[in-house]
């Protein structure tokens, strides 16, 4: 974690300054795995399916060894917003299940390529909830979404790789928003990769005028919001978290809908997912449209929180979930009467 620099606001408590990314190191790394995929996706191609999840499985367990700063993240956060409702053992427990479960879906994503129609799904899938009551009515014979479309909003919890898969299975003409990978060649790879299962990709970051021409074909656009970012804070876990509102902007320029979802891996049924489609989040139209985004975005975080609690091993803890709380640039966007103070002693 960045040493913390004393604030001139208040030297009471204290501010993360501004990241500068570790390119070169990140580079580096993927030039490495991209070394690597040749030969561990031709073995997880050739495994049944179980035996290249558990292989994956091991990948994670060095990860859970050796990536010091990633594992140091996640045992931090569960401090931050769990504090003393569970032990040294239960965090250990969630961090390790944590890289584990990476490791699988790792593994699950090199097997992609297996997946060629919607009845490769068979062998994955334990059960789909509120596609037919949420979706399918709403589908055209083209699979767009009757003159509207449809804003797919989930987190990195569980496989949405696999999710999109299943959308696109089901007739939907899908475009996904993904951060660029620093290195070009792997960047290059995890696009074709995307792309072989049948969506777009845009990067994140692109001008959203794609995204919004895609919508008012009536197709569908897939968003992860969990990422920390300064466009507004609000609750997650109990704390100010600074949230895209990515799809809340989508919805109001476009008339969309926004639907909140998740890939679910059953460990007690062979890993096979259960796909949650929920009922489409209400709209708000107050007359101000950053209220607007924020009454949205706050839905849908409480939809991802409820989510995490149930499963915490399939939740990206690794990332730095609420550190753009405490970044000085960000100080005049919290919500007015937040004890900072108090959470700074519970952060560090």
């Amino acid at each position: 974690m960045p040493t913390p620099t004393p604030s001139t606001s208040d030297d009471t408590v204290p501010f993360l300054p501004l990241e500068t990314p570790k390119k070169s190191r990140s580079r580096h790394f993927q030039k490495l795995i991209l070394a690597m995929i040749p030969f561990v996706e031709r073995r997880v191609q050739k495994m049944p399916r179980l035996a290249a999840l558990e292989y994956g499985a091991k990948f994670g367990e060095l990860g859970y060894r050796f990536a010091n700063k990633a594992r140091e993240t996640a045992y931090k956060n569960l401090r931050f917003v769990y504090g003393d409702a569970l032990t040294q053992a239960d965090r250990e427990r969630i961090v390790r299940g944590v890289f584990r479960h990476f490791g699988r879906m790792g593994a699950e994503f090199l097997r992609g390529p297996l997946i060629k129609t919607a009845a490769d799904f068979t062998d994955l899938v334990e059960s789909v909830e509120g596609w037919d009551e949420h979706i399918a009515p709403l589908q055209e014979a083209d699979g767009t979404i009757l003159g509207r479309g449809l804003v797919f909003c989930t987190g990195h919890i569980g496989n949405w790789e696999l999710l999109g898969r299943y959308m696109v299975s089901r007739g939907i003409p899908l475009t996904v928003v993904a951060r660029d990978p620093e290195d070009p060649g792997f960047a290059a790879w995890a696009k074709r990769m995307r792309q072989g299962a049948g969506f777009g990709v845009s990067a994140k970051g692109e001008s959203a005028k794609k995204l919004i021409s895609a919508l008012r074909r009536g197709e569908a656009v897939a968003l992860l919001h969990d990422q920390s970012s300064g466009d507004v804070f609000i609750p997650f876990f109990g704390v100010p978290a600074g949230t895209a509102w990515g799809p809340a902007l989508l919805a109001h320029r476009t008339n969309a809908l926004v639907i909140t979802c998740a890939g679910i891996t059953d460990p007690a049924k062979d890993y096979r997912y259960r796909f949650t489609f929920d009922a489409p989040l209400a709209i708000p139209n107050t007359g101000d449209k950053e209220a607007d985004y924020t009454i949205l975005m706050t839905q849908a975080n409480e939809r991802l929180e409820a989510r995490i609690r149930q499963h915490p091993e399939q939740w990206l803890w690794l990332h730095d979930r609420w550190k753009a709380t405490f970044q000085k640039h960000n100080r005049e966007r919290l919500p007015e009467g937040l004890d900072l103070a108090a959470l700074w002693e519970r952060f560090v």
